[in-house]
């Protein structure tokens, strides 16, 4: 038999480039025990910083390259 899922809640927020910020950290009440997923906002594609579920109510984001002011990113959060 498939395994019961329990609901899920969700919280995004918007990452906004500025050239020099790399580390960006999204509040949520969701747990540790979180999917996290980060997207570009124009092209709608999956983009791979590293993630780091801080606490059960953080999540730190982090990219290689800080983003450049006309770019921005979705953060995603399901729990």
């Amino acid at each position: 038999t498939p395994a019961q899922v329990g609901a899920s809640s969700k919280t995004s927020g918007p990452i906004t480039g500025d050239g020099t910020t790399k580390i960006f950290t999204l509040a949520h009440a969701l747990g540790q025990d979180v999917l996290v997923q980060v997207y570009d906002s124009t092209t709608f594609q999956t983009v791979f910083p590293d993630v780091v579920r801080t606490s059960g109510i953080l999540v730190t984001v982090t990219f290689a390259v800080a983003p450049i002011t006309t770019q921005n990113y979705r953060i995603v959060v399901i729990g």
